[in-house]
């Protein structure tokens, strides 16, 4: 068997795993309840606000977590960093010429998490840096 092929099969089966740990690691918070048959009310503004950082720094957490299970699991990936909503995984081999199936394994595991959109994911190689696409 041609070792690409086995290298991008191992690559696929890696991102399924990965998108399955990551997504039952998804958002757990609780949902609005009506057992008591009365109608739900905003909360209010100060709680929002709270909300609004919370959500902040939940975002910090899976980008964190999405960079540890990244480094674990893709082959030759030797560390990670986190800075604001950047996420930069080292790679100790490879080229930035070759980065796809690196991104399409991250970009899946972070839709799974449900991460915003606004977020990056760069992959960096001995021979430069090169961001995923949303």
């Amino acid at each position: 068997m041609d070792p690409r092929r086995r290298s991008r099969g191992l690559l696929a089966t890696t991102a399924l795993l990965v998108v399955g740990a990551l997504s039952a690691c998804g958002d757990d918070s609780p949902g609005v309840s009506d057992a008591g048959g009365g109608h739900a009310s905003a909360p209010p503004a100060d709680a929002r606000a709270g909300e609004s950082r919370a959500d902040g720094a939940g975002v910090a957490n899976k980008l964190e977590g999405l960079g540890s299970v990244l480094e674990i699991s893709l082959p030759e990936a030797g560390s990670y960093e986190l800075e604001g909503d950047t996420l930069l995984i080292r790679f100790s081999s490879g080229s930035k010429d070759d980065v796809t199936a690196h991104c399409l394994i991250a970009r899946s595991a972070a839709q799974g998490l449900g991460l915003p959109e606004d977020h990056r994911l760069v992959m960096g190689y001995p021979d430069g840096e090169r961001e995923c696409a949303s």
